[in-house]
């Protein structure tokens, strides 16, 4: 019996050495490609801006402006109109 190794088991030896730090470099730049593309996500997302519309601009402006408006309500009645916005039913009335 023999207690050292030979130089086929040596060779072995080496073959799992080198694979085990080629395993090793690999999660190493798999983590680095994964925290770049984490970073540069957040990057771009930090980036952009939430523009409102003209549209959206003009409602705001719209709802902020306290304007009294007279309507005439068809057939002599204080309701002039139901809208329904979703799931709520907006009445509007004569003033």
């Amino acid at each position: 019996m023999e207690f050292f190794p030979t130089k086929d088991e040596n060779k072995i030896n080496e073959s799992s050495k080198k694979q085990k730090e080629m395993k090793k470099n690999i999660l190493k730049a798999t983590l680095v490609a994964a925290f770049g593309l984490i970073a540069g996500f957040n990057v771009y997302n930090s980036q952009k801006s939430d523009v409102m519309s003209e549209l959206a601009l003009a409602n705001v402006e719209a709802l902020a402006d306290d304007e009294s408006v007279t309507v005439e309500c068809p057939g002599g009645t204080d309701e002039c109109a139901r809208v329904l916005v979703g799931n709520t039913v907006h009445l509007f009335y004569k003033k």
